[in-house]
């Protein structure tokens, strides 16, 4: 039997050929399907990762034999734009988590405002407060509390 690149650093990979001959023995496109299969047994990640890992592969197996180097600066391009990507979205979702926070935080501050101002209106006028101006105020406080 002859040995493949595959062979020499993969003996596992000649079980077929050992077993059923040669037109059995696992090529490069062999191990490659039973990696993402592996892969997609991770649990809940793992057809993610698994379709990641094809298109990384399929990125760099060209034709062409890449070096070590060629593969590390394809690899380094590929994180830096990956970090840049995630990091807009991560930029994008604290504005916008932010802003939905300062608005409802408005919103109560306003309502709150409110319902002070017709409580001392209330106060200066010698009337009893109302039990609604009352039951509103502690909600208020409890909401704009719920902030910190």
């Amino acid at each position: 039997m002859s040995q493949t690149e595959i062979d020499k650093y993969n003996p596992l990979s000649r079980i077929g050929g050992y077993v059923m001959g040669d037109q059995w023995s696992l090529v490069k496109d062999d191990v490659v399907e039973l990696t993402k299969g592996t892969i997609g047994c991770v649990p809940v990640v793992g057809a993610f990762l698994s379709s990641c890992f094809a298109i990384v592969w399929n990125k760099f197996n060209t034709s062409e034999n890449l070096t070590k180097v060629d593969f590390e600066k394809r690899m380094k391009i590929l994180i830096s734009d990956m970090e840049k990507k995630m990091n807009r979205k991560i930029d994008d979702e604290i504005v916008k988590f932010c802003s939905d926070n300062f608005e409802s935080l408005c919103s109560a501050g306003f309502g709150f405002s409110e319902i002070e101002y017709i409580y001392d209106k209330q106060k200066k006028d010698s009337k009893p407060v109302s039990d609604a101006v009352k039951k509103y105020m502690t909600i208020n406080h409890v909401c704009v509390l719920s902030f910190y």
